[in-house]
Formats: structure tokens, sequence, C-alpha cells
């Protein structure tokens, strides 16, 4: 199978002004104007380039900035994402060599390179980007290892950490960083069956493979994508050759993980991403190969996933990535072949997902999707 493949999308939203003229003794003033709203933008790259949409109350899409960029990256394992507050868009290029940062307009969405953009991973690969929960290191894995950077969160400019890159041996996917801010984790390895578990320096941002990593994985194939419950401690990974959730509860003092219960967790059709609600209560997955999307609910006791009542939702409507909005209430598929993007609602109870009025909305060739909160 093809692992590679990837997407990418970048950002946008919010106007606002006013002014305030004084009166009394013949003098005008102006105030100056209150700071945007906080308002929540959708993302989307595509071969040509970044739209950005912002979202309505009802969850509706519309377009707002666009973009042009044709060189971004589109492996499988790849995203982007926001960083201080919206004020920044972290992207790799399309041979997953660079990391592209973009301040963002936060009136209009648009895209302006920072300084030194873009910044040099030192090899090849990467597509996965990843954040500390303090938002001061940024981590990309690659063939090889694990590049890591120290974020400026003024100005958005990367610098390499020292003794980057960090390796256990294995030749990783997708990363992501455990919200208690010690632990990071990829998938991959060497024999592309593995979980890679490292302790993460809060006060250096390197990183330390535990003892024992890489970790064999139940399935002989290897998981993708990956999240971490937003309590920390357990990690879901997609293992797309078996139609699989693979569910992994991590020691907090080893790092050592063991397969939470009832897991491997049966999806469909090649279920190539995944994304969790922010309360962490529902677990979706993009499926691949027919189009729907699988749902579960999760004991945030055990980790265990049930499938949802109805699941899976959709047909043709999710083909790269899904993702659901920082407030809960709605989850956005992708769908490049379509040119479209697919709103759901989601039932606060029991996660069943409900298409929107309106959906699929026209998104050319949208692919990688990501949503942030702009101010």
């Amino acid at each position: 199978m093809t692992l590679r493949k990837t997407f990418y999308a970048l950002t946008a939203a919010g106007l606002f002004g006013v002014f305030v003229a004084g009166c009394g003794g013949g003098s005008y003033g102006t105030n100056p104007p209150p700071p945007p709203n906080p308002h929540e933008v959708l993302l989307t790259d595509s071969a040509a380039g970044i739209q950005a949409f912002s979202i309505d109350s009802s969850g509706m899409l519309t377009a707002l900035a666009s973009t042009p960029d044709s060189d971004l990256s589109r492996f499988i394992t790849g995203n982007m994402l926001t960083a201080a507050s919206g004020k920044f868009l972290l992207v790799t290029d399309s041979t997953g060599t660079n990391i592209k940062v973009f301040s963002v307009n936060q009136n209009t969405g648009g895209l302006t390179p920072v300084s030194g953009s873009p910044f040099a991973i030192g090899g090849a690969g990467s597509g996965s980007l990843a954040m500390d929960s303090s938002g001061k290191y940024l981590y990309a894995p690659y063939q090889t290892g694990v590049a890591a950077f120290s974020f400026n969160s003024s100005t958005g400019t990367l610098s390499p950490l020292a003794n980057s890159p960090f390796s256990d041996g294995s030749s990783p996917f997708a990363g992501a960083v455990d919200p208690s801010g010690k632990l990071f984790y990829t998938t991959g390895s060497t024999v592309q069956t593995g979980l890679s578990v490292y302790a993460l320096n809060s006060s250096t941002g390197a990183l330390t493979a535990v003892a024992g990593s890489p970790f064999a994985t139940p399935l002989s194939t290897g998981p993708y994508n990956l999240v971490v419950a937003p309590a920390g401690g357990t990690v879901y990974a997609t293992v797309p050759s078996n139609n699989a959730v693979l569910g992994m509860s991590i020691n907090p003092m080893s790092g050592t993980p063991s397969p939470v219960a009832g897991s491997p967790f049966s999806a469909v059709d090649t279920d190539m991403f995944l994304g969790l609600d922010p309360a962490g209560k529902f677990l979706y997955t993009c499926n691949e190969g027919n189009g729907t999307i699988s749902a579960f609910t999760v004991n945030a006791a055990s980790g265990t996933l049930t499938p949802i009542a109805g699941t899976p939702f959709g047909f043709s409507n999710c083909n790269t990535t899904v993702a659901v909005d920082p407030s809960g209430k709605y989850l956005y598929a992708a769908n490049p072949g379509g040119n479209s993007i697919t709103g759901f609602s989601i039932d606060a109870t029991t996660g069943v997902l409900t298409m929107l009025t309106g959906s699929p909305f026209p998104a050319p060739d949208a692919t990688l999707i990501t949503i942030a909160t702009l101010h």
C-alpha cells in the first residue's frame, strides 16, 4: 500500500471596525477599534493553495481568503496546525523537507510568510507536525527521526534544537504530543508496525526514547495516523490495512504502552484518518474506501471504544481528513474527488452525525482540514 500522499490546509477570517465620534467641545475623536470577536475558521489545502472558510453558528461554511501555493505537503500522514492563538499557520512543503510558516491576518485570513520561512527539517518525508502544550516546541517526524524546533510565538520563526533529530531507530510516520507535555508519540518503526514513545523535556524540548521503544503493536501491519485523548494517557491510531483502530494505554511513569480493553476496534473500508471531539467523548474515522465515517463513544476510564448507533455515517463524503471544530458541535470531512467538504452536526449526547443543510460545500480538491479559533 502506498503510505503517503497528503494534504494540507490554511487559514483565516473575521472583520470588524467601528469609530466613535466625540461631542461636546466641538472636537471629534476616534477610539481604537475593538479586537475582532473570536470566530472559527476552517482551512483546507488543495493542489493550488489554501482556502479559508468561516463557520457560522449553524455550522455553515462561507469562503474567505484564498492563498495560492502549489508546493504544499500531501502526505497521507500529514497535517497542518495553527499556533499562538491563530496568529501563525505551519505546514510542510511537497517533499517534506521544509516547514512553511505564515502569519495570519486576523481580519482577512490572508497569509504572509514569516522571516526565514521556509525552515529546513534536515531530511525528506515529513508531513506530520505537532506542537507541545506550552506552544514552545514543534516536532516534525520524517524518514530518519524527529526534527525538533523551538517556536517563537511573537515572530513565528523556528530554531532547531540541540541534538535534533531525535530517534529510537524508527522510520516514523505521524506524531503527537501528550497533553501532559511529558511524552511524545510516533507511529511507524523500522518494520512499520510500531509505536514509539519519547520522554519530552519541558525545559529544553529534547526527546529521549523510553526503555523498550519502539514497541510492537498487536497487528501485523502498521498504524498510521494517531490522536491522543484530551486527558492524556491514551493513544488511538488507525491501521488501514486491517480496517481497525488501535487503542493504547500509556503508563505515565515508564511510557510503556499496552492495549486498552477490546483493542483493536473494527472500522470499515480503509480507515485512514481519525479525530476526537474536544471533550474526548467521541472518536471518528474517515474511511477512504467508501467515503463513510465510523463513529465511536470513548470510555474515559478504560479507553474502550463502542460503535455509535447508525455508524458508519454518510457515503462518498470523506476520502481524506475528518476534523471536529473546537466547540465540539460540528464535524467536517474532506472529499477531494468530489471537490467538496461535508459538514455534520454532532449530537452532544450520543455522538450521532446529521448532515448539515446546504452540505456538502464546494471546495475544489479539498484534502487536509484544520479548524482554528481566530481572535
